[in-house]
This record gives structure tokens, sequence and C-alpha cells, in this order.
């Protein structure tokens, strides 16, 4: 098998493959579940880690060195150093703020941003926490954080950036360096959120692409939403989402979809 990403059995006893592109749910060899593995020998070696560094405090800030942890409980972000010390950074919930944040993303404005490039942003829905229910269709609110953590409490309006994002590759064609994001439609199972009854899923989710200059718009729609995650393999965009909340343990049917969408 010559691709560098490819479907393994997960039993010791049989380690069957199959490539990433063959739609199984299970081992036909002896019925076990499948895992996706990796062959790092033929995938190319990163020139820097610039893709990394909005997880990690950006190089050349008075946070350099340090990791962002959230707690979406208590509605706190932590700073944590190398050596394991972890402090508060700031809490998003009252009296600092008039109703709750629920904080879900840490991270330094991609290009996509425009003036706000490069600003410290804590992201999450508002008027929640891990123990509460959302509101139905919640939105996703961006906050900018100064460099001691003081918190400008005025939502940035305009922005996106979504809980699973990815840069498009230059091999996606015409979206190449394009920031890819889900709209889960209505439902979300990061959190408590779904529709009013207890029918199917709807399938009004999309897939949102922005480019460099702001530019918004909708790359494939009609799908299921979820916990959705996107991942590139030249040019292929591969979708995965869950429809298992970790917030309650629902499950909502079908469990769980891939889609496998090619840039001509």
């Amino acid at each position: 098998m010559n691709d560098a990403a490819f479907q393994q059995c997960i039993s010791p006893a049989c380690g069957a493959t199959y490539a990433i592109d063959d739609a199984k749910v299970a081992c036909t060899k002896c019925g076990s579940l499948l895992d996706i593995r990796y062959d790092w020998s033929k995938l190319p070696v990163p020139k820097n880690l610039n893709f990394f560094e909005h997880r990690w405090a950006t190089k050349g800030t008075e946070h350099e060195g340090y990791f962002f942890a959230q707690s979406m409980m208590n509605c706190t972000v932590y700073r944590v150093s190398a050596e394991g010390d972890i402090k508060p950074f700031v809490n998003l919930d009252e009296p600092n703020t008039p109703e709750p944040i629920m904080p879900l993303l840490v991270f330094y404005a991609p290009p996509h941003w425009g003036e706000y490039t490069g600003e410290l942003i804590v992201a999450g829905p508002q008027g929640t926490s891990f123990t509460q229910t959302a509101r139905e269709r919640w939105a996703m609110k961006y906050f900018r954080l100064a460099p001691d953590g003081e918190f400008d409490p005025t939502p940035i309006e305009g922005v996106v950036y979504g809980t699973n994002v990815a840069i498009a590759p230059e091999g996606f064609g015409e979206y190449g360096g394009h920031l890819f994001w889900a709209d889960e439609g209505t439902t979300n199972l990061m959190h408590t959120t779904k529709p009013g009854d207890d029918g199917p899923l709807p399938y009004d989710a999309r897939i949102m692409h922005t480019a460099l200059d702001g530019t918004t718009g909708v790359f494939a729609e009609g799908i299921q939403g979820g916990s959705t995650s996107l991942t590139f393999s030249g040019n292929k965009l591969f979708v995965g989402s869950l429809r298992r909340s970790y917030a309650t343990g629902e499950y909502h049917e079908p469990d769980g979809s891939v889609y496998e969408i090619t840039q001509a």
C-alpha cells in the first residue's frame, strides 16, 4: 500500500490494512474495528512550525513557550508552562462577563482575519457552560484577550474559525490556502444542542471556506451535522462527523459518517 494514510484492523492478531478511500465499517477478515494509521516516512517534513503556532503561544509573544488549556465546566482558561506550572489566565463567568462563555478555543487569529491577525482570541458559545443546555443552533463568539489576560467583552463580528478547521493545501485547486470549517446546522453534538423532536437529524450542515481576503462561501452542503472534523490529503478533503454527544452520551442515527470530496 503506497498511501501515507491507510486503515488498519485494531486486532493485533489480524492487522489487515485497507486503502483510506475503501469505505468499510469493520475489518472484512475478522470483524474488528478499523483505525486510521499513517506511514510517516511517506509524509514531507514541515519546513517550519507555523501551522502549529495557533495551538501554542506564538513565537515572540509574551506567552512564547506556554500552552493554553480551557475548562468548559468552570469557564476558565489556564496558562501552562513547559514545567507544568498551571495558573488561571482568564475567567469567562459572572461577574467578569454578563453571562457565561464556555471557552472551546484559545488561538492567535490567522491571516484570514485581516486587521485582527495575530491577536490572542478566546472563542465559545455565550450563555452556557459544559453543565448547561446550550441554545439551539448556538453560534461561536470570538473575543480578544490582552497579553495580561484582560478580556474584551465585545464580540468580534464578521470572522469565523470553528472548532475543527483546516487550511487547504496548494494542491486543492482554486481553494488552496483557504480556511475550511463546518457549520453544523441545527445540531451540534460538541454540546447539548439538537432539533426539538426525536426524529432523524436534518441534513442542514455545511462546509464553509474563507479566503485570505476574508471572503466566505459555501463549499459543500446537504450533510448531517454533529461534531465535524476536516482533513486534507492532496486534492481530497475528508469530512468526518460523529453523532454521539460527549456531554450527554446521547446517540443519534447514523452515529457517524465520513465524506470524501475530490477537487478536480
